[in-house]
């Protein structure tokens, strides 16, 4: 099916609206939740926005072009502040509106890119940086709209800072609660997102784990056979792989036998390339236990036995990160003291910060699953505005930010969403700039790349025939 010039772009508009006119009445302390249906369990009750638009689908090709457009500006805006996807598809729409009369398709693209800088470098300039405790709580309290959950996550990270690592965990207690344990963090995920264990949020989970650690590529099944049969002999059908990487055979061998319920490889790419990733692994080994099964050092994968296997007692992959928790048992102060001795470049003391870290685990419990689920996406939202608010500073919220530099649509809406024509907006109200950014940038992008669409070709819905 192919259609062209204004109805293809209408066609791909009502995509896009579909998904503004379901995320922007989340917006702001007065906005409405959304309920999501999903066929294995209760349904989520949420105001996130990037969970709400993934959820959004349309029989219709051209229609579903649209929504993907505005899934990705969700995604993007959530890839960089994990937050204020429900801005940007307030920002969507007003870019969608620009007045670009008189202007070729070519022109208007560049006004809306320039615009979109032109008004990041503004707010840039209004930005403040985070001076206290008090700063981070004004921030994780407009996210979160929860005071216990803002205070919970302003003194985690005021605690551990914006290198340390935090993760949500589901508890059996109501209530929120945080905890320190043993552990570090990953540049690199997963090599396959079959070996994701929750699809909807695309990460791996395993407790209680044992891992392998090389430097070695995996050519072949064969040569990881040893361990992963004494494994299967003891009953232990769960392995964490950290290896150089890993051919596409042995990787589809481990994957099917994942999915056949046999046995659970979970295969991470090990990070960063040369010594500094020997180094990383070496730094693994000592946290966990493991040892290290060198190339440089002439050891072989065939050689690898039960012995070599470190412990985790929690693992959380990524496509892009790891977090690993590691026993309380072990003791690598030792270690540490060695590293310090050496000349302190930025790699050393990253390194040092990593084995001395703690991960803070923010558990949360309720009466149901679904306030559980809701909890739990408010939280990890909260998180990282806090940590956007931390690198780059805030600008005050609700829209009087972006009102100041000429964008009026959010606190617009937010003022819809509060059935009123007009708000009061404390100073106190404070946001990311990082976020505001973010979603501007990727809002003015999808919005100029499709006003220079002029053709849309799509294959027919199953069970039809096609027009042309």
């Amino acid at each position: 099916m192919i259609i062209k010039d204004q109805e293809a772009q209408d066609k791909i508009k009502s995509g896009i609206y579909q998904c503004i006119d379901a995320v922007k009445v989340t917006l702001g302390p007065w906005g409405k939740n959304v309920a999501l249906f999903k066929e294995d369990g209760v349904p989520i009750i949420t105001n996130d926005g990037v969970s709400i638009v993934k959820h959004i689908k349309s029989e219709d090709p051209f229609e579903q072009m649209g929504i993907s457009i505005a899934q990705e500006v969700a995604d993007n805006t959530n890839s960089i502040g994990g937050d204020g996807t429900t801005t940007s598809m307030v920002l969507l729409d007003h870019f969608l509106n620009t007045d670009l009369e008189g202007l070729t398709a070519t022109e208007g693209k560049k006004k809306m890119i320039d615009s979109a800088e032109t008004t990041c470098g503004l707010l840039q300039e209004k930005a403040k940086p985070i001076e206290s405790i008090e700063d981070l709580k004004k921030v994780a309290f407009v996210s979160s709209e929860d005071k216990e959950i803002a205070d919970t996550i302003a003194e985690v990270l005021h605690k551990i800072g914006t290198s340390g690592v935090v993760s949500a965990s589901e508890s059996n207690k109501t209530g929120i609660e945080c905890e320190y344990v043993n552990g570090m963090q990953m540049y690199s995920g997963y090599v396959s997102p079959y070996m994701a264990t929750d699809r909807e949020k695309m990460v791996a989970v395993h407790d209680n784990i044992h891992v392998l650690v090389t430097d070695h590529k995996i050519k072949n099944l064969e040569s990881v056979i040893t361990v992963i049969d004494g494994l299967a002999k003891q009953d232990i059908r769960n392995l964490v792989i950290v290896c150089e990487d890993i051919d596409q055979q042995p990787l589809a061998n481990l994957v099917l036998n994942s999915v056949k319920g046999k046995f659970n490889a979970l295969v991470i790419k090990a990070p960063s390339i040369g010594k500094h990733r020997s180094d990383i692994l070496q730094d693994l080994c000592m946290k966990t236990g493991a040892k290290f099964c060198s190339k440089d050092l002439g050891d072989k994968l065939e050689d690898i036995t039960l012995d070599h296997l470190g412990d985790i007692e929690n693992i959380e992959s990524h496509q892009d990160k790891t977090i690993i928790r590691t026993p309380e048992t072990i003791n690598v102060a030792p270690y540490v003291d060695t590293l310090k001795k050496q000349e302190q470049d930025s790699f050393i003391k990253e390194r040092i910060a990593n084995l001395e870290g703690k991960i803070a685990i923010i558990r949360v419990g309720a009466a149901t699953q679904t306030e559980m689920n809701y909890l739990k996406l408010k939280i990890e939202d909260t998180i990282n505005a806090v940590r956007c608010a931390m690198d780059d500073g805030v600008v005050q919220g609700g829209g009087i930010a972006l009102r100041e530099v000429g964008i009026d649509c959010v606190h617009r809406q937010i003022c819809e969403n509060a059935e009123v024509t007009e708000l009061e907006v404390s100073e106190d109200i404070i946001e990311p700039v990082k976020v505001l950014c973010a979603g501007i940038r990727n809002a003015a992008s999808a919005a100029a790349t499709l006003i220079t669409t002029k053709v849309a070709i799509a294959y027919p819905p199953k069970n039809t025939e096609s027009v042309i």
